[in-house]
């Protein structure tokens, strides 16, 4: 029997060394319908890639996401594919309302999908790989009660040693390469396609359900560990009740998203809005020349390279710390700002903001998606 939900796999980190050797998998199995590939690269020129991951040549120079989408057409051209060359962090998450496969190699980015994956309540298969121990291994999570998720197994040393990016200084936090081999990412992702394959089969009873499987090549040996919902874990696991709005983004004004989450609130206290994992920028200074350009209130993710290259020496631009909201205070916006649409803020048709006031938060999704 086809689980319904699982009908549709959201990839992220499609292009890599797991990834790539994944996405063929993806493309034999029974009951998919849909596959979301998301990958920021460019395969490297000069063909560093070919020793780790499953292209050719040709594929050199090009995004991994589109890349991986046309190999996957031309395996299955019944399937419904969709590339975003993008960071996680800028997808909307109403594009990420299926069975999450994670194929990264970073803290950060586990952390990222672990909340995405509860906040959707979605179930999420990670995958990795150790490529000095020749180990790989998969972890699956599924939201709901009793069931860890993945920092109920962290301690405070993983926390300490997550990766830092500071947005203000213009920095792209990027995790070493893993240097695995093509085989191992290979192995790792075979695991992850065959719990897929339970999963889409609606196999609950089999799926490695708040465990990890983990193969040593070296040792030729396989190790199941269990977990169990840490109560000291540093995640809250809340699962969010999202409505959709028929309006996109360009339909809808800064107003009347607070409108929508006083209706949901019903306090009249003052609100503020968010969108989660995202900064709101309102100039950009040139470290160089020290130009500054004004932006009254944008998406700091949104912008593209042409909006960050500086006038004057067409060096990078940054915002500076004073410059960036995590929220969007009502009381404290002008009118100009409150009559503003939200795509001209950024958002995007999916998106899901947040609308809060002192005890209360409302999670809405702007615009359907076909």
């Amino acid at each position: 029997m086809i689980a319904i939900a699982a009908a549709l796999i959201v990839v992220v980190g499609a292009g890599g060394n797991i990834g790539s050797h994944l996405v063929p998998h993806l493309g034999r199995l029974r009951g998919l319908r849909r596959v979301v590939l998301v990958d920021r690269d460019v395969y490297e020129e000069g063909g560093k890639n070919l020793t780790s991951q499953d292209i050719t040549r040709r594929d050199c120079g090009k995004a991994k996401a589109a890349v991986q989408a046309r190999r996957l057409r031309r395996i299955n051209p019944e399937l419904e594919v969709i590339a975003i060359a993008d960071t996680l962090e800028n997808v909307p998450m109403g594009r990420l309302r299926g069975l999450l496969l994670g194929c990264v190699d970073s803290r950060v980015a586990r952390r990222t999908l672990n909340w995405l994956a509860w906040r959707l309540g979605v179930s999420w298969i990670d995958a990795g790989v150790h490529g000095e121990e020749l180990l790989a291994r998969i972890n699956v999570h599924m939201p709901g009660p009793g069931h860890p998720c993945l920092e109920c197994a962290w301690e405070a040393r993983d926390y300490e040693t997550l990766e830092q990016a500071y947005p203000c200084a213009g920095e792209d936090a990027r995790p070493p390469s893993t240097n695995a081999p093509s085989g191992l990412g290979a192995l790792a992702a075979s695991l992850q396609a065959l719990e897929c394959q339970k999963l889409l089969d609606g196999d609950r009873e089999r799926l490695a359900i708040g465990q990890q499987v983990t193969v040593s090549v070296l040792a030729h040996r396989h190790y199941v560990t269990r977990f169990a919902v840490n109560p000291a874990c540093r995640f809250d696991h809340d699962v969010w009740r999202i409505e959709t709005v028929g309006r996109g983004p360009e339909q809808l004004t800064v107003r009347q998203a607070f409108e929508l989450g006083r209706g949901s609130a019903g306090s009249g206290e003052p609100l503020r809005l968010q969108l989660p994992h995202q900064l709101f920028a309102r100039a950009l200074c040139c470290p160089t020349c020290g130009q500054r350009r004004d932006l009254s209130l944008r998406l700091l993710g949104r912008l593209d390279a042409a909006e960050q290259r500086c006038p004057g020496c067409a060096r990078r631009m940054q915002a500076a710390g004073v410059d960036l909201l995590e929220w969007l205070p009502e009381a404290d916006l002008p009118l100009a700002a409150q009559d503003a649409t939200l795509q001209s803020l950024g958002f995007r048709r999916g998106d899901v903001l947040t609308v809060a006031d002192a005890g209360h938060e409302a999670h809405f999704q702007i615009g359907t998606l076909a």
